[in-house]
């Protein structure tokens, strides 16, 4: 008797959570290209990185969010990044910098570029 409790409350638990999954998650938020659920950071290219595995190169930069805090990322790219580029970045504690593209001095956040003044 117990163990068909037991089965029954397992059951129950994993249509609920099948049910939260379908309802609330929003499958956008894992596309790599999208901010949502992403910290944002920027950072400025000063070292033609290294070679990693394959034909990528590795990047190691300290990179400030709009507040002006910083964190040490690492990220990849297919080819080498023009020396003194700025870049946004997209950052999850799981999956690390998920994208990364070049943007304008202007653009950065006031904070973001008093770090570089």
């Amino acid at each position: 008797m117990l163990k068909k409790i037991i089965a029954i409350c397992f059951g129950l638990t994993m249509i609920a959570a099948v049910c939260f999954i379908v309802i609330f998650y929003d499958t956008n938020r894992l596309a790599p290209d999208n901010p949502a659920g992403k910290n944002i950071f920027y950072t400025k290219v000063m070292d033609p990185g290294t070679k990693g595995n394959g034909e990528r190169y590795v990047y190691e930069v300290v990179a400030y969010n709009s507040k002006g805090d910083n964190r040490k990322l690492e990220f990849t790219a297919s080819g080498q990044l023009q020396d003194g580029a700025f870049l946004e970045l997209y950052h999850t504690r799981l999956r690390g910098v998920t994208y990364w593209q070049e943007v304008s001095f202007e653009t950065l956040p006031e904070r973001v570029q008093q770090q570089y003044n």
